[in-house]
């Protein structure tokens, strides 16, 4: 099974590589088959999703010898940033987040609620801006979860979903 696993090539080198945190708990592993090679790391800090992004970093720099590059970011309407907008939730969680158009991009922010949890309370962030890489897909600007990438998913050209955090989250609400 591959499930909820990131394939990318880095360097034209295919790094495999799952991501994270529950309780208070972060880890990152990444495989990197054709090198014989792996990177681990694991936390149980308030910072530790931060911290295993950096350490992956420095690895990708280090060793892999990637150099990032700033993606061209696009700039969309406000009409068609209210596309996005609503209330996403990961089916039988108790949170929830919230998508609003702000500035030229998207912002996004935690909800608390009520049931099941599947996010933890130490999960919690700030806040966030997205801005848009591709169509229907965004890269965090912000804190902690600076350069993670979701995907919104459309059913009949209307979005429906966002997927992140290995997750698909359901829009319950337009905002």
């Amino acid at each position: 099974m591959g499930l909820t696993w990131n394939v990318a090539l880095v360097n034209g080198v295919q790094v495999v590589s799952h991501a994270g945190s529950m309780g208070g708990q972060t880890a990152v592993l990444a495989l990197i088959p054709k090198l014989g090679m792996a990177f681990a790391s694991m936390t149980n800090a308030a910072g530790g999703m931060e911290m295993n992004r950096a350490l992956l970093e420095w690895f990708s720099q280090h060793v892999l010898h990637d150099e990032p590059q700033e993606p061209a970011w696009l700039t969309l309407r406000q009409d068609e940033l209210v596309e996005y907008e609503g209330r996403y939730q990961v089916p039988g969680d108790r949170h929830s987040f919230r998508v609003t158009a702000h500035e030229g991009g998207l912002l996004f922010a935690f909800e608390r609620g009520a049931g099941r949890e599947v996010f933890d309370a130490s999960d919690l962030w700030p806040p966030t801006r997205f801005v848009f890489h591709a169509q229907d897909r965004v890269t965090v600007r912000d804190w902690i979860l600076k350069g993670m990438r979701f995907d919104f998913l459309r059913v009949d050209g209307l979005v429906h979903y966002l997927r992140a955090f290995s997750r698909i989250m359901v829009c319950q609400q337009k905002a």
